[in-house]
């Protein structure tokens, strides 16, 4: 999933349920939303549903996060 968080810019949450890791090739163009006029692939969020049968929606949820407030090296003994 942080392919798919860094390609979309979001943070993904999975609540698939699937425990395995798969290997596949997704393919899709960089276009915002999908214009039926032109031939190619079909933007990220529109190949993951239909290549790969996962829906992406957005909403809001509390993530973990650590954060560094200073650092500093350690002393020398």
């Amino acid at each position: 999933m942080d392919t798919l968080a860094f390609l979309s810019s979001r943070e993904i949450v999975d609540r698939t349920g699937l425990t395995y890791r798969y290997d596949f090739t997704l393919t899709y163009s960089d276009r915002v939303s999908a214009d039926a006029s032109t031939d190619g692939p079909p933007p990220l969020l529109t190949a993951v549903q239909e290549q790969l049968g996962l829906k992406l929606d957005p909403e809001k949820t509390s993530l973990e996060y650590i954060v560094i407030d200073q650092i500093e090296r350690p002393a020398a003994n």
